[in-house]
Protein backbone atom coordinates (compact mmCIF):
# COMPACT_ATOMS: atom_id res chain seq x y z
CA UNK A 1 0.00 0.00 0.00
CA UNK A 2 1.27 3.43 -0.73
CA UNK A 3 1.84 6.11 1.56
CA UNK A 4 0.39 9.39 1.54
CA UNK A 5 3.70 10.48 0.29
CA UNK A 6 3.95 8.47 -2.51
CA UNK A 7 0.37 8.90 -3.34
CA UNK A 8 0.41 12.71 -3.78
CA UNK A 9 3.76 12.03 -6.44
CA UNK A 10 1.79 9.65 -8.31
CA UNK A 11 -1.03 11.50 -8.19
CA UNK A 12 1.18 14.64 -9.28
CA UNK A 13 2.31 12.81 -11.94
CA UNK A 14 -1.42 11.51 -13.43
CA UNK A 15 -1.85 15.58 -13.79
CA UNK A 16 -5.83 14.94 -13.57
CA UNK A 17 -6.70 16.41 -9.92
CA UNK A 18 -5.99 19.65 -9.05
CA UNK A 19 -3.64 20.40 -5.74
CA UNK A 20 -6.71 20.64 -3.26
CA UNK A 21 -8.10 17.15 -4.69
CA UNK A 22 -4.85 15.83 -3.96
CA UNK A 23 -4.54 17.41 -0.48
CA UNK A 24 -8.02 15.81 0.55
CA UNK A 25 -6.92 12.44 -0.59
CA UNK A 26 -3.66 12.09 0.74
CA UNK A 27 -3.99 14.55 3.90
CA UNK A 28 -1.24 16.50 3.40
CA UNK A 29 -1.36 20.36 3.41
CA UNK A 30 -2.48 22.05 -0.35
CA UNK A 31 1.01 23.91 0.13
CA UNK A 32 2.69 21.07 0.08
CA UNK A 33 1.53 19.44 -2.57
CA UNK A 34 1.71 22.85 -4.47
CA UNK A 35 5.44 23.14 -3.75
CA UNK A 36 5.92 19.50 -4.58
CA UNK A 37 4.23 20.08 -7.96
CA UNK A 38 6.56 22.69 -8.81
CA UNK A 39 9.40 21.22 -8.23
CA UNK A 40 8.90 17.45 -9.72
CA UNK A 41 8.27 19.93 -13.07
CA UNK A 42 11.12 21.74 -12.56
CA UNK A 43 13.46 19.08 -12.44
CA UNK A 44 10.96 17.02 -14.88
CA UNK A 45 11.02 13.92 -12.64
CA UNK A 46 9.30 11.10 -14.54
CA UNK A 47 7.22 8.15 -12.80
CA UNK A 48 10.79 5.91 -13.53
CA UNK A 49 12.85 8.25 -11.47
CA UNK A 50 10.72 7.37 -8.11
CA UNK A 51 10.27 3.67 -9.14
CA UNK A 52 11.06 1.52 -6.11
CA UNK A 53 12.24 4.69 -3.77
CA UNK A 54 11.13 5.25 -0.13
CA UNK A 55 9.65 7.59 1.62
CA UNK A 56 13.16 9.38 2.60
CA UNK A 57 14.57 8.61 -0.63
CA UNK A 58 11.70 10.16 -2.64
CA UNK A 59 11.73 13.49 0.23
CA UNK A 60 16.03 13.73 -0.76
CA UNK A 61 15.08 13.92 -4.19
CA UNK A 62 12.42 16.19 -4.17
CA UNK A 63 13.55 18.21 -1.27
CA UNK A 64 17.20 17.82 -1.00
CA UNK A 65 17.40 21.36 0.64
CA UNK A 66 15.89 19.47 3.99
CA UNK A 67 18.33 16.72 4.07
CA UNK A 68 21.43 19.34 3.77
CA UNK A 69 23.56 20.12 7.04
CA UNK A 70 22.90 23.72 7.90
CA UNK A 71 26.32 23.92 10.13
CA UNK A 72 27.37 21.20 12.52
CA UNK A 73 27.24 22.30 16.59
CA UNK A 74 29.69 22.01 18.83
CA UNK A 75 28.72 18.79 20.49
CA UNK A 76 29.03 18.49 24.19
CA UNK A 77 29.60 15.94 26.26
CA UNK A 78 26.36 14.90 27.62
CA UNK A 79 27.51 12.27 29.74
CA UNK A 80 29.70 14.84 31.81
CA UNK A 81 26.41 17.42 31.87
CA UNK A 82 24.44 14.73 33.35
CA UNK A 83 26.39 13.64 35.99
CA UNK A 84 26.90 17.66 36.85
CA UNK A 85 23.11 18.47 36.90
CA UNK A 86 21.98 14.69 38.71
CA UNK A 87 25.08 14.69 41.21
CA UNK A 88 26.05 17.71 42.15
CA UNK A 89 22.77 19.81 41.37
CA UNK A 90 23.88 22.10 38.84
CA UNK A 91 21.34 24.37 37.02
CA UNK A 92 21.12 23.81 33.07
CA UNK A 93 21.60 27.19 32.23
CA UNK A 94 25.01 27.02 33.83
CA UNK A 95 26.10 24.34 32.15
CA UNK A 96 24.95 26.22 29.55
CA UNK A 97 27.07 28.41 29.71
CA UNK A 98 29.98 26.21 30.58
CA UNK A 99 29.44 24.83 27.44
CA UNK A 100 29.67 27.70 25.14
CA UNK A 101 32.82 28.77 26.95
CA UNK A 102 34.04 25.44 25.57
CA UNK A 103 33.36 25.98 21.81
CA UNK A 104 36.20 26.33 19.78
CA UNK A 105 36.68 29.60 17.21
CA UNK A 106 34.75 28.89 14.14
CA UNK A 107 32.42 25.93 15.25
CA UNK A 108 28.61 26.97 16.11
CA UNK A 109 27.59 26.51 19.52
CA UNK A 110 23.91 25.28 20.47
CA UNK A 111 21.16 27.57 22.05
CA UNK A 112 19.68 26.69 25.30
CA UNK A 113 17.15 25.44 23.79
CA UNK A 114 18.50 22.92 21.45
CA UNK A 115 21.09 22.30 24.13
CA UNK A 116 18.31 21.31 26.63
CA UNK A 117 16.16 19.15 23.72
CA UNK A 118 19.23 17.17 22.71
CA UNK A 119 20.35 16.73 26.80
CA UNK A 120 16.84 15.69 27.30
CA UNK A 121 17.02 12.86 24.11
CA UNK A 122 19.87 11.86 25.59
CA UNK A 123 18.77 11.04 28.83
CA UNK A 124 16.06 9.10 27.90
CA UNK A 125 17.89 7.20 25.35
CA UNK A 126 20.20 6.39 28.14
CA UNK A 127 17.57 5.83 30.65
CA UNK A 128 14.74 3.29 29.87
CA UNK A 129 12.28 3.13 32.85
CA UNK A 130 12.15 0.51 35.34
CA UNK A 131 9.51 -1.06 36.98
CA UNK A 132 10.46 -2.78 39.93
CA UNK A 133 8.08 -5.86 41.87
CA UNK A 134 7.54 -6.69 45.16
CA UNK A 135 7.25 -9.70 46.78
CA UNK A 136 4.33 -9.96 49.74
CA UNK A 137 5.44 -7.64 53.15
CA UNK A 138 8.61 -6.91 51.37
CA UNK A 139 8.73 -3.46 52.11
CA UNK A 140 7.34 -0.23 53.70
CA UNK A 141 8.86 3.45 52.65
CA UNK A 142 8.30 6.27 54.60
CA UNK A 143 8.91 9.50 54.58
CA UNK A 144 7.63 13.28 56.07
CA UNK A 145 5.17 15.71 54.21
CA UNK A 146 6.57 18.51 53.09
CA UNK A 147 5.63 21.74 55.28
CA UNK A 148 3.52 23.56 52.76
CA UNK A 149 1.16 25.52 54.91
CA UNK A 150 -1.41 26.12 52.72
CA UNK A 151 -2.32 23.08 52.01
CA UNK A 152 -2.11 21.85 56.29
CA UNK A 153 -4.72 22.62 58.46
CA UNK A 154 -3.97 24.97 61.42
CA UNK A 155 -2.56 23.55 64.92
CA UNK A 156 -2.93 25.66 68.07
CA UNK A 157 -0.97 24.44 71.69
CA UNK A 158 -2.84 25.09 75.04
CA UNK A 159 -1.93 28.39 75.00
CA UNK A 160 -3.28 29.32 71.97
CA UNK A 161 -0.25 29.75 69.46
CA UNK A 162 0.25 28.16 66.26
CA UNK A 163 2.80 25.62 66.80
CA UNK A 164 4.75 23.42 63.85
CA UNK A 165 3.95 19.78 63.80
CA UNK A 166 5.70 17.24 61.53
CA UNK A 167 3.28 14.70 59.04
CA UNK A 168 4.98 10.69 58.77
CA UNK A 169 3.78 9.10 55.53
CA UNK A 170 4.11 5.00 54.72
CA UNK A 171 3.08 2.84 52.14
CA UNK A 172 4.04 -0.75 51.65
CA UNK A 173 5.26 -1.86 48.66
CA UNK A 174 3.12 -4.22 46.75
CA UNK A 175 -0.13 -3.38 47.52
CA UNK A 176 0.17 0.80 47.84
CA UNK A 177 -2.06 0.84 51.39
CA UNK A 178 -0.43 4.33 52.72
CA UNK A 179 -0.15 5.08 56.59
CA UNK A 180 -0.12 8.81 57.77
CA UNK A 181 -0.03 10.52 61.00
CA UNK A 182 0.87 13.66 62.82
CA UNK A 183 4.41 13.86 65.02
CA UNK A 184 5.45 16.48 67.24
CA UNK A 185 8.62 16.67 65.48
CA UNK A 186 11.40 14.13 63.99
CA UNK A 187 12.92 13.67 66.83
CA UNK A 188 13.70 10.02 68.63
CA UNK A 189 10.86 9.44 71.17
CA UNK A 190 8.05 10.66 68.79
CA UNK A 191 9.51 9.16 65.23
CA UNK A 192 9.85 5.81 67.11
CA UNK A 193 6.23 5.92 68.91
CA UNK A 194 5.21 6.58 64.72
CA UNK A 195 6.68 3.31 64.04
CA UNK A 196 5.40 1.52 66.93
CA UNK A 197 2.17 3.17 65.54
CA UNK A 198 2.86 2.21 62.07
CA UNK A 199 3.21 -1.71 62.40
CA UNK A 200 0.26 -1.85 64.37
CA UNK A 201 -1.96 -0.18 61.19
CA UNK A 202 0.13 -2.57 58.90
CA UNK A 203 -0.75 -5.97 61.66
CA UNK A 204 2.88 -6.71 60.70
CA UNK A 205 6.24 -5.96 60.20
CA UNK A 206 7.97 -5.64 56.64
CA UNK A 207 11.32 -7.51 55.38
CA UNK A 208 12.43 -4.06 55.02
CA UNK A 209 12.11 -0.40 56.27
CA UNK A 210 13.05 2.73 53.51
CA UNK A 211 13.44 6.14 55.11
CA UNK A 212 15.41 9.08 54.11
CA UNK A 213 18.52 10.38 56.07
CA UNK A 214 17.43 12.04 59.12
CA UNK A 215 19.55 12.22 62.66
CA UNK A 216 16.65 10.78 64.62
CA UNK A 217 17.41 7.56 62.38
CA UNK A 218 20.79 7.10 60.52
CA UNK A 219 24.30 8.28 62.26
CA UNK A 220 26.44 7.66 58.54
CA UNK A 221 24.03 8.68 55.54
CA UNK A 222 25.19 5.53 52.70
CA UNK A 223 28.40 6.34 50.64
CA UNK A 224 28.84 4.51 47.75
CA UNK A 225 28.69 1.04 48.51
CA UNK A 226 28.89 1.83 51.62
CA UNK A 227 25.56 1.29 53.87
CA UNK A 228 24.32 3.77 56.28
CA UNK A 229 24.97 3.47 59.80
CA UNK A 230 21.89 4.08 61.92
CA UNK A 231 21.60 5.56 65.05
CA UNK A 232 21.89 3.13 68.36
CA UNK A 233 17.91 3.37 68.79
CA UNK A 234 17.41 3.18 65.42
CA UNK A 235 19.07 0.08 65.28
CA UNK A 236 18.19 -0.96 68.80
CA UNK A 237 13.87 -0.66 67.36
CA UNK A 238 15.10 -2.66 64.31
CA UNK A 239 16.38 -5.23 66.10
CA UNK A 240 13.53 -5.58 68.38
CA UNK A 241 10.81 -5.44 65.26
CA UNK A 242 13.27 -7.72 63.15
CA UNK A 243 13.15 -5.93 60.30
CA UNK A 244 16.22 -4.41 57.55
CA UNK A 245 16.80 -0.81 57.13
CA UNK A 246 17.52 0.42 54.31
CA UNK A 247 18.55 4.19 53.77
CA UNK A 248 17.54 6.45 50.53
CA UNK A 249 21.08 7.47 48.60
CA UNK A 250 21.21 11.49 49.55
CA UNK A 251 19.97 14.20 47.41
CA UNK A 252 17.87 12.26 44.71
CA UNK A 253 14.89 10.43 46.22
CA UNK A 254 15.46 7.30 43.51
CA UNK A 255 14.96 4.53 45.92
CA UNK A 256 11.38 5.73 46.98
CA UNK A 257 9.90 6.50 44.91
CA UNK A 258 6.37 4.68 46.12
CA UNK A 259 6.13 7.19 49.49
CA UNK A 260 7.18 9.94 46.92
CA UNK A 261 3.84 9.28 45.22
CA UNK A 262 1.89 8.95 48.30
CA UNK A 263 3.35 11.99 49.47
CA UNK A 264 1.51 13.86 47.01
CA UNK A 265 -1.68 11.96 47.20
CA UNK A 266 -1.45 12.79 51.54
CA UNK A 267 -0.89 16.55 50.62
CA UNK A 268 -3.97 16.83 48.12
CA UNK A 269 -6.30 14.07 49.48
CA UNK A 270 -6.05 14.51 53.21
CA UNK A 271 -4.44 17.50 54.31
CA UNK A 272 -5.79 19.73 51.99
CA UNK A 273 -9.17 19.40 52.49
CA UNK A 274 -8.63 19.84 56.39
CA UNK A 275 -6.75 23.09 55.42
CA UNK A 276 -9.64 25.43 56.47
CA UNK A 277 -10.08 23.38 60.27
CA UNK A 278 -8.39 24.20 63.20
CA UNK A 279 -7.35 22.09 65.70
CA UNK A 280 -5.97 22.41 69.58
CA UNK A 281 -4.16 19.06 70.09
CA UNK A 282 -2.23 16.15 68.14
CA UNK A 283 -4.59 13.75 69.05
CA UNK A 284 -8.24 15.24 67.46
CA UNK A 285 -5.74 16.29 64.15
CA UNK A 286 -5.11 12.20 64.06
CA UNK A 287 -8.78 11.59 64.49
CA UNK A 288 -9.46 13.45 61.76
CA UNK A 289 -6.70 12.27 59.31
CA UNK A 290 -7.56 8.72 60.11
CA UNK A 291 -11.13 9.64 58.83
CA UNK A 292 -9.83 10.85 55.69
CA UNK A 293 -6.69 7.86 55.55
CA UNK A 294 -9.69 5.51 55.83
CA UNK A 295 -11.57 6.81 52.86
CA UNK A 296 -8.39 6.78 50.84
CA UNK A 297 -7.44 3.41 51.48
CA UNK A 298 -11.12 2.10 50.82
CA UNK A 299 -11.21 4.29 47.54
CA UNK A 300 -11.14 2.17 44.31
CA UNK A 301 -7.88 2.58 42.29
CA UNK A 302 -8.90 2.56 38.36
CA UNK A 303 -5.03 1.30 37.67
CA UNK A 304 -5.77 -1.67 39.48
CA UNK A 305 -9.29 -2.40 38.50
CA UNK A 306 -10.95 -0.71 40.53
CA UNK A 307 -9.25 -2.26 43.27
CA UNK A 308 -8.87 -0.39 46.54
CA UNK A 309 -5.55 -0.31 48.55
CA UNK A 310 -7.10 -2.21 51.71
CA UNK A 311 -8.74 -5.01 49.08
CA UNK A 312 -5.32 -5.21 47.60
CA UNK A 313 -3.38 -5.47 50.97
CA UNK A 314 -5.79 -7.94 52.31
CA UNK A 315 -5.54 -10.25 49.77
CA UNK A 316 -1.96 -10.10 48.44
CA UNK A 317 0.07 -8.54 51.11
CA UNK A 318 -0.63 -8.93 54.81
CA UNK A 319 0.21 -12.87 54.47
CA UNK A 320 3.59 -11.62 53.58
CA UNK A 321 4.23 -9.36 56.56
CA UNK A 322 5.94 -10.88 59.91
CA UNK A 323 4.12 -10.94 63.08
CA UNK A 324 4.58 -8.21 65.56
CA UNK A 325 6.05 -9.01 68.78
CA UNK A 326 4.83 -9.76 72.45
CA UNK A 327 6.13 -6.04 73.63
CA UNK A 328 5.97 -3.16 71.86
CA UNK A 329 9.11 -1.20 71.61
CA UNK A 330 9.74 1.16 74.39
CA UNK A 331 12.14 4.15 73.45
CA UNK A 332 15.05 5.15 75.71
CA UNK A 333 18.31 6.35 75.72
CA UNK A 334 21.42 4.58 75.84
CA UNK A 335 24.82 5.35 77.33
CA UNK A 336 27.23 2.49 76.52
CA UNK A 337 30.39 0.94 77.54
CA UNK A 338 30.17 1.64 81.67
CA UNK A 339 32.47 0.02 84.10
CA UNK A 340 30.94 -1.59 86.92
CA UNK A 341 32.00 -0.96 90.14
CA UNK A 342 33.71 -3.04 92.66
CA UNK A 343 30.51 -2.88 94.41
CA UNK A 344 28.40 -4.37 91.88
CA UNK A 345 26.70 -1.42 90.61
CA UNK A 346 26.80 1.16 87.63
CA UNK A 347 26.79 5.54 88.28
CA UNK A 348 23.77 6.41 85.89
CA UNK A 349 22.44 9.54 86.36
CA UNK A 350 23.56 10.26 90.37
CA UNK A 351 22.60 6.89 91.28
CA UNK A 352 23.79 3.50 91.24
CA UNK A 353 22.07 0.14 89.93
CA UNK A 354 23.57 -2.99 90.63
CA UNK A 355 24.15 -6.60 88.38
CA UNK A 356 24.93 -9.63 89.14
CA UNK A 357 28.13 -9.19 91.49
CA UNK A 358 30.27 -11.73 88.60
CA UNK A 359 30.47 -9.08 86.32
CA UNK A 360 32.10 -6.35 88.54
CA UNK A 361 35.18 -4.41 86.28
CA UNK A 362 33.32 -5.35 83.10
CA UNK A 363 31.79 -2.45 80.41
CA UNK A 364 28.18 -3.01 80.27
CA UNK A 365 25.79 -0.52 78.40
CA UNK A 366 22.63 0.72 80.00
CA UNK A 367 19.08 2.07 78.31
CA UNK A 368 17.18 4.38 80.23
CA UNK A 369 13.43 4.56 79.53
CA UNK A 370 10.55 6.75 81.08
CA UNK A 371 10.25 4.17 84.26
CA UNK A 372 12.96 1.65 83.58
CA UNK A 373 16.89 0.90 84.10
CA UNK A 374 18.02 -1.95 81.74
CA UNK A 375 21.60 -3.12 81.69
CA UNK A 376 23.32 -5.44 79.21
CA UNK A 377 26.34 -7.20 78.93
CA UNK A 378 27.55 -8.76 75.69
CA UNK A 379 24.52 -7.72 74.04
CA UNK A 380 22.32 -9.42 76.68
CA UNK A 381 19.91 -8.44 79.07
CA UNK A 382 21.56 -9.36 82.87
CA UNK A 383 19.72 -6.36 85.02
CA UNK A 384 16.60 -4.71 84.96
CA UNK A 385 15.47 -2.10 88.05
CA UNK A 386 12.96 0.40 88.17
CA UNK A 387 14.01 4.07 87.44
CA UNK A 388 14.97 5.81 91.19
CA UNK A 389 13.84 9.08 91.63
CA UNK A 390 13.33 9.40 95.41
CA UNK A 391 16.94 11.01 95.79
CA UNK A 392 18.56 7.35 97.48
CA UNK A 393 22.21 6.30 96.58
CA UNK A 394 21.44 3.10 95.22
CA UNK A 395 19.26 0.45 94.21
CA UNK A 396 20.25 -3.54 95.04
CA UNK A 397 18.74 -6.94 93.89
CA UNK A 398 19.50 -9.18 96.52
CA UNK A 399 19.59 -11.85 93.80
CA UNK A 400 22.74 -9.57 92.52
CA UNK A 401 24.64 -10.34 95.83
CA UNK A 402 27.05 -12.85 96.24
CA UNK A 403 25.79 -15.68 99.21
CA UNK A 404 27.91 -13.99 101.95
CA UNK A 405 26.60 -10.47 101.12
CA UNK A 406 22.91 -11.76 100.83
CA UNK A 407 23.28 -12.77 104.41
CA UNK A 408 24.89 -9.72 105.79
CA UNK A 409 22.36 -7.36 104.11
CA UNK A 410 19.35 -9.27 105.34
CA UNK A 411 20.46 -8.41 109.03
CA UNK A 412 20.10 -5.15 108.64
CA UNK A 413 17.27 -2.34 108.54
CA UNK A 414 18.05 -0.81 105.14
CA UNK A 415 19.18 -3.91 103.68
CA UNK A 416 15.32 -6.44 104.09
CA UNK A 417 13.75 -2.99 103.48
CA UNK A 418 15.83 -2.58 100.00
CA UNK A 419 15.42 -6.09 99.29
CA UNK A 420 11.63 -6.18 99.00
CA UNK A 421 11.22 -2.80 97.63
CA UNK A 422 10.75 -3.83 93.82
CA UNK A 423 7.32 -5.59 95.99
CA UNK A 424 6.17 -2.12 96.78
CA UNK A 425 6.39 0.55 99.44
CA UNK A 426 3.51 -1.30 101.16
CA UNK A 427 5.87 -4.49 101.59
CA UNK A 428 8.81 -1.98 102.57
CA UNK A 429 6.49 -0.56 105.00
CA UNK A 430 5.71 -4.41 106.50
CA UNK A 431 9.90 -5.18 106.60
CA UNK A 432 9.99 -2.20 108.77
CA UNK A 433 7.16 -3.16 111.11
CA UNK A 434 8.37 -6.51 111.68
CA UNK A 435 11.90 -5.48 112.14
CA UNK A 436 10.46 -2.88 114.83
CA UNK A 437 8.27 -5.28 116.52
CA UNK A 438 10.39 -8.50 116.73
CA UNK A 439 14.25 -7.06 116.79
CA UNK A 440 15.53 -10.06 115.81
CA UNK A 441 17.26 -9.03 112.52
CA UNK A 442 17.07 -12.95 111.45
CA UNK A 443 13.60 -13.44 111.56
CA UNK A 444 13.08 -10.15 109.37
CA UNK A 445 15.61 -11.63 106.81
CA UNK A 446 13.33 -14.68 106.83
CA UNK A 447 10.46 -12.32 106.49
CA UNK A 448 11.50 -10.32 103.52
CA UNK A 449 12.82 -13.69 101.70
CA UNK A 450 9.49 -14.84 102.04
CA UNK A 451 8.39 -11.42 100.84
CA UNK A 452 10.17 -12.30 97.77
CA UNK A 453 9.09 -15.66 97.05
CA UNK A 454 5.64 -14.59 97.44
CA UNK A 455 6.35 -11.95 94.86
CA UNK A 456 7.25 -14.83 92.44
CA UNK A 457 4.13 -16.30 93.13
CA UNK A 458 1.22 -14.03 92.40
CA UNK A 459 0.85 -11.08 90.92
CA UNK A 460 3.26 -8.10 92.47
CA UNK A 461 0.39 -5.97 92.67
CA UNK A 462 -1.22 -8.19 94.99
CA UNK A 463 1.36 -9.27 96.85
CA UNK A 464 2.09 -5.16 98.02
CA UNK A 465 -2.20 -4.47 98.68
CA UNK A 466 -1.96 -7.41 100.58
CA UNK A 467 1.10 -6.00 102.78
CA UNK A 468 -1.05 -2.96 103.23
CA UNK A 469 -3.82 -5.42 104.89
CA UNK A 470 -1.54 -6.73 107.07
CA UNK A 471 0.25 -3.64 108.44
CA UNK A 472 -3.53 -2.19 108.49
CA UNK A 473 -4.53 -5.00 110.71
CA UNK A 474 -1.51 -4.27 112.97
CA UNK A 475 -0.08 -7.78 112.19
CA UNK A 476 3.64 -7.79 110.16
CA UNK A 477 4.37 -10.85 108.92
CA UNK A 478 4.06 -12.19 105.69
CA UNK A 479 2.16 -15.35 107.27
CA UNK A 480 -0.90 -13.36 107.09
CA UNK A 481 -0.21 -11.51 103.90
CA UNK A 482 -0.17 -15.04 102.30
CA UNK A 483 -3.63 -15.97 103.91
CA UNK A 484 -5.02 -12.80 102.82
CA UNK A 485 -3.61 -13.97 99.27
CA UNK A 486 -5.23 -17.19 99.09
CA UNK A 487 -8.46 -15.56 100.94
CA UNK A 488 -8.83 -13.60 97.52
CA UNK A 489 -8.75 -10.25 100.15
CA UNK A 490 -6.13 -8.36 98.88
CA UNK A 491 -8.48 -5.47 96.85
CA UNK A 492 -10.93 -5.65 99.63
CA UNK A 493 -11.95 -2.60 101.06
CA UNK A 494 -14.58 -2.50 104.12
CA UNK A 495 -17.48 -0.49 103.80
CA UNK A 496 -16.76 2.69 107.06
CA UNK A 497 -20.30 2.37 108.08
CA UNK A 498 -19.42 -1.15 109.19
CA UNK A 499 -16.30 -0.16 111.03
CA UNK A 500 -17.42 0.55 114.35
CA UNK A 501 -15.35 2.21 116.81
CA UNK A 502 -13.94 0.85 120.34
CA UNK A 503 -16.13 0.74 123.27
CA UNK A 504 -14.72 3.65 125.78
CA UNK A 505 -13.75 2.01 129.16
CA UNK A 506 -15.97 2.77 131.87
CA UNK A 507 -14.58 4.69 134.95
CA UNK A 508 -14.25 1.44 137.26
CA UNK A 509 -12.28 -0.46 134.68
CA UNK A 510 -8.01 -0.10 135.79
CA UNK A 511 -5.94 -0.33 132.47
CA UNK A 512 -2.69 -0.13 131.70
CA UNK A 513 -2.18 3.08 131.31
CA UNK A 514 -3.50 3.73 135.32
CA UNK A 515 -0.98 1.04 136.68
CA UNK A 516 1.89 2.58 134.44
CA UNK A 517 0.92 6.20 135.86
CA UNK A 518 1.09 4.54 139.68
CA UNK A 519 4.58 3.07 138.94
CA UNK A 520 6.05 6.31 137.90
CA UNK A 521 4.14 7.91 140.79
CA UNK A 522 5.77 5.64 142.90
CA UNK A 523 9.23 5.69 141.15
CA UNK A 524 9.30 9.60 142.21
CA UNK A 525 8.44 9.41 145.40
CA UNK A 526 11.69 7.35 146.88
CA UNK A 527 13.55 9.37 144.59
CA UNK A 528 12.34 12.40 146.69
CA UNK A 529 12.23 10.31 149.70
Amino acid sequence: MLTPVGRMVRLILQDRLNNTQIATQTGLARNTVSTWRRRIKDKELTEDDFEGLNDTEIRKLVTPGRFRKKGTFFEPDFAVVRFEKEERDVSIELLHQEYLDKVPIGQRGMSITKFYRDYAAFTQAESPELHFTYAAGEMIQHDFVGNKRRKRPVLYSSTGVQRDYEVGCAVSALSQKIFVQVLESQSKAPFFEYLSDLFEFYGGVPLLLTLDNFKAAIKEPRRSTDPAVPTAEMQEIADHYQFGLVAARVRKPRDKGLVENAVGITQNQILAPLRNRCFHSIDELNAAIQERLEILNNKPMKTHANESRNERFNRLEKIGFQPLPRSRYEYGTWQLSLRVGKDYHVHVDGHRYSVPSRLFGELVDVKQTFQSIRIYFGGQIVATHQRDETGRERTTSLFHMPPNHQQASLLRLEGAKAAVREVGENAVQLIDNHYRRHKKPSETANAAVKLIQLANQHAVDDVDSACQKAVLLGIPNPRKVEEIINAGLQTYLPDESSVTEAPTPSGNVRGRQYFSDILKFNHKDRNHG
